[in-house]
């Protein structure tokens, strides 16, 4: 026969199992072997430095390009500054040339009119789509924010007298200037 009194205890706890199953599965629990607690205040500003935005990305098209002895030049400039306004960080810059490689021309970048190449880095990549660029980077320049800075850069292509043949007169190169800049954290 069966006792009463055990089943109604037995069923007591199946009850308050399967409830403290359920809310072990509705409440999320974390146990670990160790624990720390700290706390923490802090009023962070956001920086924002100025480089006018069509100093970041830009696209040269190179169009009716010829072979002569003198090359094509192109000018731009980088500044931490605008106007009155200046960068309230110090920021490092660098620079890449991605260019198409269509025609055979060879490229010089000069910073502030001293004439050397700044181009440190030159390869050849394939994306994709099966097209080739040409990549080319600078070392990185920093500006600091105490003063105004400004940098100019003249880009030298030459398109040399040995391709005046007839294959290269209906291409199109183009070069993307791009200008990857960071915050520098002292």
């Amino acid at each position: 026969m069966i006792d009463k009194r055990k089943l109604r205890l037995s069923l007591k706890l199946t009850f308050v199992l399967i409830l403290g199953i359920i809310i072990l599965l509705l409440l999320p629990f974390t146990f670990s072997r160790y624990f720390r607690e700290a706390e923490s205040e802090a009023k962070v500003d956001i920086a924002f430095y100025l480089l006018d935005a069509t100093y970041q990305t830009d696209n040269i098209k190179l169009l009716n390009m010829i072979p002569r002895p003198e090359p094509y030049v192109f000018t731009f400039t980088i500044a931490n500054f605008r106007d009155d306004v200046r960068s309230d960080i110090d920021l490092e810059y660098e620079i890449e040339l991605r260019t198409t490689t269509n025609i055979p021309l060879q490229y010089v970048l000069h910073r502030n009119h001293i004439m050397n190449n700044i181009i440190i880095n030159s390869e050849i990549i394939n994306d994709n789509h099966g097209t080739f660029f040409k990549i080319m980077q600078t070392n990185p320049v920093e500006m600091r924010y105490q003063q105004n800075n400004q940098n100019t850069y003249t880009l030298f292509v030459t398109f040399s007298l040995d391709y005046d043949e007839a294959k290269y007169q209906d291409l199109i190169e183009s070069i993307e200037l791009n200008i990857r800049s960071k915050q520098i954290i002292d």
